[in-house]
């Protein structure tokens, strides 16, 4: 059982200096829903499901933990990254990106048989989300990056690699303790 809670993620976007995009990326997690209403799609239970069936972080409230984990780990990473090669990176883009990289994926575990309809791979409908959204282009090109199920990232920036790389260690690490006695998430 996960102990991160959403008000975890919400403290995380004070790392976002933009206060626009501050507000934005707290305004879908705290209420998301898909803009186009041809998706089927439930209440948003970000807190409650996991990650992805049958992968990393496959217990209740695995995907909250996966987003904290993976949203942390970008933010250490470009303080070491700045520190060590003297070199500034859009912070505030890595950071919203890294919090809603995976939403999505609450709405593809809801609908397992009709997402096979939709074709798309969760980092390809989130990056669609964003953009009817009006979100920034550096944020739905991170998002777009990051990778998953179905494709492999072609990473154009260094935020989007500092994501790509958080989001496939962490799940790696999540699944090498997959056996420690994790609360499994029955479906």
């Amino acid at each position: 059982m996960s102990n991160i809670e959403l008000e975890d993620l919400i403290e995380l976007s004070e790392h976002i200096e933009n206060e626009e995009l501050r507000k934005r990326t707290q305004e879908l997690l705290e209420d998301f829903h898909l803009s186009n209403d041809n998706f089927k799609q439930g209440r948003s239970r970000l807190e409650k499901i996991p990650c992805w069936i049958g992968g990393h972080h496959y217990y209740e409230g695995g995907l909250v933990d996966h987003i904290y984990s993976v949203t942390e780990l970008c933010i250490k990473m470009v303080e070491n990254f700045e520190d060590v090669y003297d070199k500034e990176l859009d912070r505030d883009s890595l950071v919203s990106a890294a919090l809603l990289h995976d939403l999505t994926k609450q709405f593809i575990l809801d609908n397992m048989e009709g997402f096979k309809e939709y074709s798309l791979d969760h980092n390809v409908w989130m990056s669609c989300e964003l953009y009817s959204r009006g979100f920034p282009e550096k944020v739905i090109e991170i998002v777009a990056d990051h990778g998953g199920e179905t494709n492999e990232p072609t990473p154009r920036s260094d935020e989007a690699r500092i994501l790509h790389h958080a989001d496939s260690l962490d799940a790696e690490m999540n699944q090498s303790n997959a056996l420690s006695g994790v609360e499994i998430f029955g479906l």
